[in-house]
């Protein structure tokens, strides 16, 4: 369902989809990440990993490091 909604709004809105960027952490993103002509994986699971290795995706490793006890909200 993300491959086509991406495909409507950018159909919708003129855009051509070989210049633009997504993001996907999971391999359900897989199909709206071959949508793009710039595909970027991020903390993704095994299976995205290991497409995004046979497809030649950018791959970004995020981390926090913020205390945890900071990402807690206070009450």
């Amino acid at each position: 369902a993300k491959a086509a909604a991406v495909q409507q709004l950018a159909s919708e809105l003129g855009l051509d989809l070989s210049q633009c960027y997504a993001y996907g952490d999971s391999y359900a993103d897989g199909e709206f990440l071959r949508c793009v002509g710039h595909p970027v994986t991020v903390n993704p699971d095994r299976a995205l990993k290991r497409l995004a290795v046979k497809k030649g995706w950018e791959t970004l490793s995020w981390s926090s490091h913020a205390p945890v006890d900071r990402l807690k909200p206070s009450l």
